[in-house]
């Protein structure tokens, strides 16, 4: 298992307008401590007719290949915090909060009487694993796993665990390392 790294997230919205990637410690401090990305998923059930009068089934088997199902994964991050961004000091609760709502697309600004909308549709790279996937959403958070306790060496620093459930939808495209 690799030391707990970052990973870049990107959004999408409706519109097909996309932001640039973030990176998750450097953005809110968080990083994978696991990410099961799945190489290939289950496959799709073909389709067919169990003709009750004939032996077997009679199934379509497409000539450009069996088509993939989406899948749940279950991502474990952890913060070590506080972080220090510019003069102010941002806590776990802090980071945590800014994290799902980028990550749940509740992060809209208002500026001028325009509100923007950055989407949730997430695209989502692994820098240990080389993988990424598209077309992925959240969800649920796992309200039992966080995790909250001072660090013993003195310091004011905490650290924090929880589990993000993500749904890939698109699980055969892969996506490029980004240029970041």
């Amino acid at each position: 298992m690799a030391a707990p790294y970052p990973i870049y997230v990107k959004k999408t919205n409706n519109a097909g307008t996309e932001t640039p990637y973030i990176n998750t410690e450097s953005e809110f401090g968080m990083v994978v401590s696991e990410i099961p990305f799945r190489f290939t998923g289950d496959v799709k059930e073909p389709y067919g007719n169990d003709w009750k009068d004939e032996h077997g089934m009679d199934v379509y088997l497409p000539d450009e290949g069996l088509k993939m199902k989406a899948y749940d994964m279950d991502v474990t991050f952890i913060y070590k915090g506080p972080r220090t961004e510019g003069n102010q000091q941002k806590t776990f609760a802090e980071d945590l909060r800014g994290f799902l709502n980028y990550l749940t697309g509740n992060d809209a600004t208002t500026s001028g009487g325009t509100t923007t909308y950055y989407g949730s549709r997430l695209t989502i790279y692994d820098t240990y694993n080389g993988v990424g996937r598209q077309d992925i959403y959240v969800k649920s958070v796992s309200p039992d796993v966080f995790v909250r306790q001072p660090v013993s060496d003195g310091t004011t620093q905490e650290i924090g665990r929880f589990t993000i459930k993500f749904t890939v939808c698109d699980p055969m495209t892969d996506v490029a390392a980004p240029n970041v």
